[in-house]
């Protein structure tokens, strides 16, 4: 008995081009199952939070860094109210230690209220600090563009010896070493709270050991509270009183 030979199955012909994907397919295959991986860490999914990058298919892109914003300072500027203000100069310079000097910080202030109306109530002028209180007009709550006129003024017409040297950083900002560059400002709640106030203006110089009465200190609005009917028993104030306040810086 003759034995049927099978003829070869006949295979399509490939081109070359197939045969080269196909053969790579199969080398990353192979290498896939000999060498199996696990998502690192960083490429897990997790919940969204905060400042993180965003994440396709176990795959995380960084979210570009976010810019530190400015400090901005709160400030109350509200039309027609009263304010306390501490004011100091750059370093605790004894800048208004004569009586020249603070003549001149009085021509600031005439200056620019004659630009910029504001009532001055209270006011203590001491070596290295002011305090003040303001009460603006009803439509305008700007005290910021105020002081600074206030501090350009004294600066541009004060005595030359009182201007220091200054560095490189300061003379690349156009800044003069006179004054800090924040001050203290507190809105006054009602008529208990400016009383208050007042008092601590005017017996800060007992406070600081500049005057044994607040009468005796003569860069003060004390004597204007006195010929206005101020009370007599307040010339008497003396280092032995303590008087409340809200002052920072002194």
């Amino acid at each position: 008995m003759i034995a049927r030979l099978r003829s070869p199955p006949r295979h399509s012909p490939v081109s070359p081009a197939k045969a080269g994907v196909h053969a790579f397919q199969g080398r990353v295959s192979r290498h896939l199952r000999r060498n199996p991986t696990k998502p690192k860490k960083s490429q897990e999914q997790a919940p969204l939070q905060g400042n993180v990058g965003l994440r396709f298919a176990n795959t995380t892109y960084a979210a570009p860094p976010r810019r530190a914003k400015p400090m901005r300072y709160r400030r109350a500027f509200i039309p027609g109210s009263s304010f306390f203000f501490t004011v100091v100069t750059e370093g605790r310079r004894p800048l208004f230690a004569s009586a020249d000097a603070v003549e001149v910080l009085r021509n600031a202030f005439r200056a620019v209220r004659l630009l910029r109306p504001f009532n001055v109530d209270a006011m203590v002028v001491l070596p290295d600090h002011l305090h003040c209180i303001w009460t603006l007009p009803p439509d305008d709550g700007d005290f910021a563009t105020r002081w600074r006129l206030i501090k350009t003024w004294f600066t541009k017409h004060c005595d030359p010896a009182l201007r220091p040297e200054l560095n490189q950083a300061r003379i690349r900002k156009r800044q003069q070493a006179f004054w800090q560059h924040r001050y203290w400002e507190h809105v006054l709640r009602d008529e208990a709270d400016f009383t208050r106030h007042v008092e601590y203006i005017h017996f800060n110089p007992v406070k600081h050991g500049l005057a044994s009465s607040a009468m005796e200190w003569p860069y003060s609005s004390f004597r204007r509270y006195v010929e206005a009917g101020t009370p007599r028993s307040w010339m008497a104030w003396g280092r032995n009183d303590c008087r409340g306040g809200d002052g920072r810086s002194g």
